[in-house]
């Protein structure tokens, strides 16, 4: 789970992508113009900071989590989530792969 072959990402805004487990993304931000290890798209083990919000039955349906949701729980008061690829229990594997898709500043939807 949240294998995601090299090179797999969106290159224009609108794009969707499928990885080979059935996750379908769509770039909706590109992020960062820069190439480089730190720049993306991150890799397994990798740390990242997520904000994201889960809707259901597509989405404009009712929220049922949201890293806002999460971090309301915290003494900062955080709107993200501070997480490490393929090895936080608390997230779904669908959102690792999606994550392998995007660069730094990048937004999208799956």
């Amino acid at each position: 789970p949240g294998s995601v072959p090299a090179g797999l990402q969106a290159t224009k805004v609108g794009q969707k992508v499928t990885t080979p487990n059935g996750v379908v993304y769509e770039a909706l931000d590109l992020g960062t113009s820069e190439e480089g290890v730190r720049n993306g798209p991150p890799r397994s083990q990798a740390n990242v900071y997520v904000k994201y919000t889960g809707h259901i039955n597509g989405f404009d349906g009712p929220i049922f989590d949201s890293s806002t949701f999460r971090g309301s729980r915290k003494p900062n008061k955080s709107d993200y989530i501070e997480s490490r690829l393929n090895l936080d229990p608390t997230l779904p594997p669908c959102m690792f792969e999606a994550i392998k898709l995007m660069k730094v500043g990048g937004k999208g939807r799956f």
